[in-house]
């Protein structure tokens, strides 16, 4: 569903206060506070320091309510909540995303295993952000690395198409982790959406985005620097996901998919 008049109602609404630029990061995690704890001092490094940080624990470990309220008590920015039961990834960055304060002008969402590839990424990120008010979303390189911190793969990408920009040679190719949003546009789209597993709620949510400001390109911006370090999982910590992208029959199944997303919410046809 197309919401034209709700993005403009953003846009008047930016317009009227766009000097305070609080930027919120969302930070998903599920049964790993090790990892949460490395998300932690990672962001907390950042040289762009008006932000809050959000962690929303949808896992049953205690070890990750006290990691998270050990860090809140050293740093103010920090708040972190809790699902009542595991609603998956999809509902617990919306439970994020629908939980932060109307002060928040933007956000970005971070799972535990995500890392700011330099210590200017947000920085370069939230300039580019605010340097036309029309923006809705920007976003830049994300760098996919193994396990030992060794560069698998870098996607850069262009915005010349949307369809080019998602599928390029049947693979995926959308930085998804490095995309920041304007908040309000982002709950005018409902958050990320329930009906994709998971490998296909990211997607699907920046295609709707996209979607919804085809005509006016300016919304969204591109930052041509590295700003997000994605983690390749391995085979002790396999889930379902990664085990998916592992059987090339699964694999084609995944970008048909992801190519029916695309068609369904930005009217092209192949």
């Amino acid at each position: 569903m197309f919401l034209k008049n709700e993005c403009c109602v953003v846009k008047e609404e930016e317009s009227q206060d766009r000097i305070v630029s609080k930027v919120a990061v969302v930070v998903a995690t599920h049964n790993r506070p090790w990892m949460l704890e490395g998300a932690l001092i990672n962001i907390l490094s950042q040289s762009f320091c008006n932000l809050s940080i959000l962690i929303v624990d949808n896992g049953n470990l205690p070890e990750t309510e006290t990691i998270a309220r050990t860090y809140m008590r050293l740093d103010p920015r920090i708040t972190y909540i809790k699902n009542v039961m595991r609603k998956g990834a999809a509902a617990t960055r919306n439970h994020g995303l629908f939980s932060l304060s109307r002060e928040i002008k933007h956000v970005l969402f971070l799972d535990d295993d995500d890392r700011f590839s330099e210590q200017d990424s947000l920085k370069s990120l939230v300039e580019s952000h605010l340097a036309d008010s029309r923006r809705l979303m920007t976003y830049g390189i994300q760098r996919d690395v193994n396990t030992d911190g060794s560069l698998y793969q870098i996607w850069p990408c262009r915005k010349e198409c949307l369809t080019d920009m998602i599928i390029d040679d049947n693979k995926v190719q959308f930085p998804a982790h490095t995309v920041l949003w304007n908040a309000v546009f982002a709950r005018c789209l409902g958050g990320y959406s329930f009906q994709f597993e998971n490998d296909m709620e990211d997607i699907a949510f920046i295609v709707r985005g996209f979607a919804n400001l085809r005509s006016d390109p300016d919304s969204i911006a591109y930052v041509d620097s590295p700003i997000v370090n994605w983690r390749r999982g391995n085979i002790e910590e396999d889930t379902l996901h990664s085990k998916v992208r592992r059987n090339e029959k699964s694999r084609i199944l995944v970008r048909r998919r992801i190519k029916r997303i695309i068609l369904h919410y930005s009217g092209y046809r192949s």
